[in-house]
């Protein structure tokens, strides 16, 4: 035999059920939904505050890039000026050198010159004094051209070994 749903039996228990269903979505439910929705909105934040924060540190980092670059271009336009500085300088430091060199040689040739004049009059004052004393002799002597050129002879023997 079957069993036979008594009604109100059922009427209570559908109204339990009733109301159990308003209590629970009335106190559990709503909450329970509240915080999942705040939860829901705090996630979809951040991960748009991540997106944020990516797009901007994507942002630094092209500028850095930029900046490094730019660096870069710098400090070798630094370097080619430093390069065309130094050669500049080498060139001059060149120049003034050859300019040292020529003044030394063209005073070491002055003196040269001015050296080989005084010993030029030296030696003709030298050779002045050799003819008057030569002649001197000579007359002393007064002989005949064979005495004279031996005497000549004798004299520049003379002279040859005092040098």
């Amino acid at each position: 035999m079957l069993l036979q749903p008594e009604i109100p039996t059922m009427l209570f228990s559908l109204l339990a059920f009733l109301f159990l269903m308003f209590f629970m979505s009335r106190f559990f439910l709503k909450p329970v939904l509240q915080l999942m929705e705040k939860r829901k909105n705090y996630i979809q934040k951040q991960l748009q505050e991540a997106e944020e924060t990516n797009k901007k540190a994507l942002m630094i980092l092209d500028e850095q890039k930029e900046l490094l670059l730019k660096a870069k271009e710098e400090a070798k336009n630094i370097i080619q000026q430093a390069k065309v500085e130094k050669g500049k300088e080498a060139e001059k430091i060149i120049a003034d050198a050859k300019n040292k060199a020529e003044e030394i040689l063209e005073r070491s040739l002055k003196e040269i010159q001015m050296e080989k004049m005084k010993a030029l009059n030296s030696l003709k004052k030298e050779v002045g004094n050799i003819a008057v004393l030569l002649a001197s002799k000579l007359l002393k002597h007064n002989l005949d051209r064979e005495k004279q050129a031996k005497i000549l002879q004798n004299y520049f023997q003379e002279l040859g070994k005092a040098e």
